[in-house]
């Protein structure tokens, strides 16, 4: 089985899942050290206001370190899906275990010394935690369960997915849930405890109808946590209130989120905690809801209703008398098959040949000379910053659209290049065959082609008489002429200046050109160059400095420029990017080149 990479990180297991995705122990490519990789759902990363969200508050979340609390260490986007990246958490044998696997280890059996210290770790945490702002509020984890809580080294405790379910609206975290419900509950005798369902035990009142929510939230969660760990079940319907910490977990479990406490740290700093009187040990909460177990349902919906983590019955099928259409009686059934005698001699079609031309791009002439190329201060495959010559080139005012790269196919009769490469993936392309023929997407014929090959862009580019751009020319045009312009756009990008972190492509020449008088080089879609990749190689290409094409062999071709999902980090001019040849998605296009006779 050929090894699964996300970015320059390869996935090794596969750790949990959640409501925003999963999650996976990774191994980075070149530094070969293991990390927490959470890749998000593809739907997540077409949701704008996930993706407004995310953009504001991923910088705030990587702020979060301290005792407890595992870091933010990179955030990319591969294949149209975003990922975060995160120092892996190993107790003391070496491996990754979260509170509940501790738990399975022990039969469930702690020490109430044990109990004291997983808890005083967690409450120190989220206290930590909630003095950070984001918005003009208190932040909060909003996720705390059993998977988002590790045991590290030496009894430590680690929570991790701080602030990331917050991300995600709780109209919109609901339906997950229930639709997770209705999936898992044939199945919740041996599985429930494993999967992200228990998580619905730890919402507050306030989540689970999908209302204003802050900081108070981890308070209620915090007191399930306390109650399971020590009565091993969790706190719903009418409950008995443990003698220990009685008076912690009945505040956390206030229904209202302003009569739980702000702080949860005093409350284990205090030498002797009161019990509960043996006549208050019983105290009711809110009743487990109803929900419907429909994917995408709402609490409330007129549907039938099923209790969550509770058997139910198996739907009846509708039965009724079904009206059977008769035909009438038909005395020639055969007259229909019946056909005129006098039939005339075929004569086959005469074929004409119809010459199909390309729909050419205008092209912007880069004079030759020294450019400067790469960054003191990017990723190490960026460095170091250096003078390239190159020869004078033409290059492309937009990338390749759908409508041009159309007729390319009907050239080709299909798919296939001569050498029976894939030019195209058809399924992450807005082209389409329809009766036997390529269409286009309705509204999307001068949208940039995505899901195109290194070999579809590159025999594209030899049928228009073009090819693709080296890494070193696609790098200079992007700088507009200027050796300080950090993006396409200058020294600043804005989402008024490029289409990035979007849900889709948008229209060539959308946005204002460079310098050049080149369009759409910051985002959109990722751009084939005709380099491979190699990670040293702008070390070596000082050396090698005029006119430089690339390495003579490799494993990756070259793309350039992020797409419309891209964060600003990706859209720099110095960013470098790569995938097999053979690779597509969504966001990868091209954009074609030329030589320029002296």
């Amino acid at each position: 089985m050929e090894p699964r990479f996300v970015g320059d990180y390869q996935l090794k297991r596969w750790l949990g899942s959640g409501p925003l995705g999963e999650t996976y122990l990774a191994e980075h490519r070149f530094l070969k050290k293991s990390f927490a990789l959470k890749l998000f759902n593809s739907e997540l990363s077409s949701d704008r206001f996930f993706i407004d969200r995310f953009e504001k508050g991923v910088e705030q979340l990587s702020k979060i370190e301290g005792e407890g609390f595992n870091t933010y260490r990179y955030v990319g986007c591969h294949e149209g899906c975003y990922y975060v990246v995160s120092d892996l958490v190993l107790n003391d044998q070496g491996n990754s275990q979260t509170l509940l696997d501790y738990l399975k280890l022990v039969n469930f059996q702690l020490e109430s010394e044990k109990i004291h210290e997983i808890l005083f770790q967690v409450a120190k945490a989220l206290d930590n935690l909630h003095q950070h702002r984001f918005q003009d509020q208190n932040m909060a984890h909003r996720g705390l369960k059993f998977s988002n809580i590790l045991m590290s080294k030496e009894g430590k405790v680690v929570l991790t997915d701080a602030g990331l379910t917050g991300l995600l609206s709780e109209e919109k975290m609901l339906p997950r849930i229930y639709k997770a419900v209705a999936d898992e509950i044939p199945h919740h005798d041996s599985k429930f405890k494993d999967s992200f369902l228990s998580a619905f035990y730890f919402f507050s009142p306030e989540q689970r109808h999908g209302s204003h929510v802050n900081y108070f939230a981890d308070q209620y969660a915090f007191g399930t946590l306390a109650y399971y760990l020590i009565q091993k079940k969790f706190p719903e319907g009418i409950f008995p209130m443990p003698e220990k910490n009685a008076q912690l977990i009945q505040a956390c479990l206030q229904y209202k989120p302003q009569d739980r406490p702000e702080k949860l740290t005093p409350y284990f700093e205090q030498k002797n905690l009161p019990h509960a009187n043996p006549t208050d040990a019983v105290t009711r909460v809110l009743q487990t809801e109803k929900v419907a177990v429909a994917a995408g349902a709402t609490v409330g919906s007129e549907r039938v209703e099923k209790m969550v983590f509770h058997a139910v019955d198996l739907p009846q099928p509708k039965i009724q008398e079904s009206v059977i259409d008769r035909p009438s009686y038909d005395p020639d059934p055969l007259a229909k098959f019946k056909v005129d005698q006098n039939v005339a001699l075929f004569k086959p079609e005469v074929k004409t040949d119809v010459k199909i031309t390309p729909i050419l791009t205008q092209m912007s002439i880069i004079a030759n000379g020294f450019y400067s190329r790469g960054s003191t201060t990017g990723a190490r495959d960026e460095r170091p910053q250096h003078q390239v010559y190159v020869h004078s080139f033409a290059i492309d005012i937009h990338p390749v659209t759908n409508e041009q790269f159309l007729r390319f196919l009907d050239v080709l009769g299909g798919e296939k290049d001569v050498n029976n490469n894939d030019t195209i993936h058809l399924k992450d392309s807005r082209i389409k065959r329809l009766g036997g023929r390529f269409v286009v997407e309705p509204g999307y014929s001068k949208h940039p082609v995505v899901g195109v090959t290194w070999y579809g862009a590159t025999a594209y580019a030899k049928w228009v008489g073009k090819r693709l751009p080296t890494e070193a020319e696609w790098e200079i045009a992007s700088r507009g002429g200027s050796s300080e312009a950090i993006y396409p756009t200058g020294q600043f990008i804005e989402r008024s200046l490029a289409n990035f972190f979007s849900s889709d492509t948008s229209p060539v020449m959308s946005y204002k050109e460079n310098n050049f008088g080149l369009f759409d080089l910051a985002g959109n879609v990722y751009e084939w160059c005709n380099d491979w990749y190699e990670y040293n190689y702008y070390e070596m290409s000082v050396q090698e400095s005029d006119n430089p094409k690339g390495p003579q062999q490799g494993v990756y071709r070259v793309l350039r420029g992020g797409c419309w999902k891209s964060l600003k980090d990706d859209l720099r001019c110095s960013h470098r990017h790569r995938n097999s040849p053979s690779s597509s998605n969504r966001t990868y296009g091209f954009r074609c080149a030329a030589d320029v006779e002296a």
